[in-house]
């Protein structure tokens, strides 16, 4: 669980996944983004994402997924009951 505050003008959330490696730096497994003023306010929204691997080409042939749960609160909005 994370809370951070979004300035208006935030048009984009990036979330980037990094593995742990105990040999090598953290290397980014892909990044999503997510558009800040296409949510909702004060709505959970499940967000189920290809990852963007940067044109890396995979020889397992699988596709890196992030699943998340993002809200964007404002106070000002009407407030949704779950």
């Amino acid at each position: 669980h994370f809370e951070f505050n979004v300035a208006e003008d935030d048009q984009q959330l990036t979330l980037e996944v990094f593995n742990s490696n105990q040999w090598h730096a953290d290397d980014s497994l892909g990044f999503m983004e997510v558009l800040v003023q296409n949510l909702e306010p004060n709505k959970v929204h499940k967000l189920v994402t290809r990852l963007n691997e940067g044109g890396v080409v995979r020889t397992d042939k699988k596709l890196a997924r992030l699943e998340v749960e993002v809200q964007r609160v404002d106070p000002r909005a009407p407030q949704h009951v779950a």
